[in-house]
């Protein structure tokens, strides 16, 4: 049947903490959408930059972005090996001197490697912060102090060692066992897309979908419905942690 007018029903989350729904169906730790490496993500931002690479920042070393690195060290005169090394960041510019994230601290204006690797880190916690590249601007200092009071730490939009550390820490699983709002599979992930993040899971349906009836909710982590025109999103937060001061 055709539908003219489809629906996108989108589930974000505050956090990317592992989800999964009631049916069995994976959400956020799914292989195929398998969080990166916030360094090779932070490599093909400056390669996106260089116009060396065109694909989607993933954190993924795969074969188009082994294929612009060598393209790059070729250029620079280095040998094109492919690996990812000191003098290969140097060949970026000033935006290859800053790395890795936790070199320095980062805060608003600041620009450069570490900063997207901070970027793609926020993104991958459930913090998205518009586009991936490399500047800490209006959109990444709100992701950044967002990401610190939900962690405990003192948000001072300052990208010190302390939030650095909650970072790189293992990231939580949800206790929350979600029932899927419309029946019928998956659209598209939460995940990267292109220089940018989808931080849902959307649930394609034509215009008028029945919605199944909801599970009685858990009083103390009800979520909050996403009131904003156009939208239908639901939004679930983890408890939040202790404060601790960043360095």
């Amino acid at each position: 049947m055709t539908m003219n007018r489809l629906l996108a029903l989108t589930l974000t989350f505050a956090v990317a903490a592992p989800l999964v729904f009631a049916s069995g169906t994976p959400a956020a730790d799914d292989p195929e959408i398998a969080a990166g490496n916030p360094e090779i993500a932070a490599l093909q931002v400056g390669l996106r930059a260089q116009g060396l690479y065109a694909g989607t920042v993933d954190g993924l070393l795969g074969p188009n972005t082994k294929t612009a690195l060598r393209k790059l060290q070729k250029r620079s005169g280095l040998v094109a090996n492919g690996v990812l090394n000191q003098r290969t960041r140097e060949a970026l510019g000033r935006y290859g001197r800053h790395s890795p994230l936790g070199a320095r601290p980062l805060s608003l204006g600041v620009k450069g490697w570490d900063v997207a690797a901070l970027q793609f880190a926020l993104a991958w916690h459930g913090f998205p912060s518009s586009t991936l590249d490399g500047r800490l601007g209006s959109h990444t200092d709100v992701a950044l102090r967002s990401f610190q009071a939900w962690a405990g730490i003192r948000a001072n939009g300052v990208a010190g060692p302390s939030t650095v550390a909650a970072l790189r820490a293992p990231q939580p699983r949800s206790p929350l066992m979600l029932s899927r709002p419309l029946p019928g599979p998956l659209g598209d992930r939460f995940g990267p897309r292109g220089a940018r993040f989808h931080a849902g899971v959307d649930f394609p349906a034509a215009t008028g979908t029945p919605r199944p009836r909801p599970r009685r909710p858990d009083p103390l982590r009800a979520p909050v419905e996403d009131q904003r025109p156009g939208r239908s999103a639901r939004r679930c937060r983890l408890d939040r942690r202790p404060r601790r001061r960043d360095g």
